[in-house]
């Protein structure tokens, strides 16, 4: 191709109501002055004059989560016309994980039908950094019991494991307690992220996974560090994870006051408090 560089500027702030569009429309742009730069290098003859290159147009669509869908249907949060230039003029890849159903958002929205000839769905999907569950039976089954029980047997509760969210009460509330801008929150409540657990002795290793985005938590407890949350609300903390008892408790130094958070397992449930400005978050998780 005419390109070598691939870049993924439209992250967290693409779910605003104009930055989609915007987005878009400048990278395609980029990509034909690219091409156009591309063509007059190589199509030129012995004799020095221009050769016509048949070749399509290119091509930018907008790869996305199946979440990400579901936010075309929240009143007042898109445009209709950027809605029309997205999915008609650029189009949509759909990555779809889990139980969720691309499908039925397309079908729901008048737009999206119109033009579901331009979205494809990827039924496939690869973790960014983490393991599926059962890569980790995989890698469970060769450690051996030996070292399970070595790694066990120091931790209060082992949270190794890989779970789903069941429920998730007051989440919309505590975004708000930490300034997440409307059209942030509006998707982040239509999530079901997933938790990868590594749990070694000290040190463990949360992974928050959705289709929009993912967050990763590597740490070691009892030892306070500076913890970047640019993929939550764009703070930075200083981060302390202790054990009270058989419950993970996490507090965070910051802007907000009485930011943290709480993890504990009741039988094959995982169980996260969020605090944040004096909102609490409950939100529980199924072993897979």
């Amino acid at each position: 191709g005419c390109l070598s560089w691939l870049e993924t500027t439209c992250t967290a702030q693409a779910s605003t109501r104009w930055w989609v569009a915007s987005c878009l429309r400048y990278h395609y742009g980029r990509i034909l002055k690219e091409c156009k730069q591309f063509t007059a290098a190589h199509n030129d003859d012995s004799s020095g004059n221009a050769v016509p290159l048949s070749t399509p147009s290119p091509q930018l669509k907008l790869l996305c989560g199946a979440d990400f869908l579901e936010s075309f249907k929240i009143p007042g949060l898109w445009q209709e016309d950027h809605v029309e230039e997205v999915a008609g003029r650029f189009g949509l890849v759909c990555v779809s994980r889990g139980g969720l159903e691309p499908e039925r958002a397309v079908h729901e929205s008048d737009t999206l039908s119109a033009h579901r000839r331009n979205v494809f769905h990827v039924r496939e999907w690869v973790l960014h950094s983490g393991t599926s569950s059962r890569q980790q039976q995989t890698s469970s089954s060769l450690t051996g019991s030996k070292e399970s029980s070595r790694a066990t047997a120091n931790m209060p509760v082992d949270l190794n494991g890989y779970w789903k969210m069941i429920s998730n009460d007051n989440f919309e509330e505590y975004l708000k307690a930490l300034d997440v801008n409307v059209a942030i929150r509006k998707i982040a409540t239509l999530l079901k992220p997933d938790k990868d657990i590594s749990h070694d002795g000290d040190h463990i290793i949360i992974k928050t996974l959705s289709t929009f985005k993912n967050y990763n938590m590597d740490f070691y407890v009892g030892k306070e560090f500076e913890e970047d949350l640019s993929g939550v609300d764009d703070r930075k903390c200083q981060t302390t994870i202790t054990w009270e008892g058989d419950k993970l408790v996490c507090v965070q130094k910051g802007e907000i006051e009485g930011r943290g958070w709480t993890h504990w397992v009741n039988g094959d449930e995982l169980h996260l408090e969020l605090r944040a400005a004096g909102v609490v978050c409950q939100q529980v998780f199924k072993k897979t």
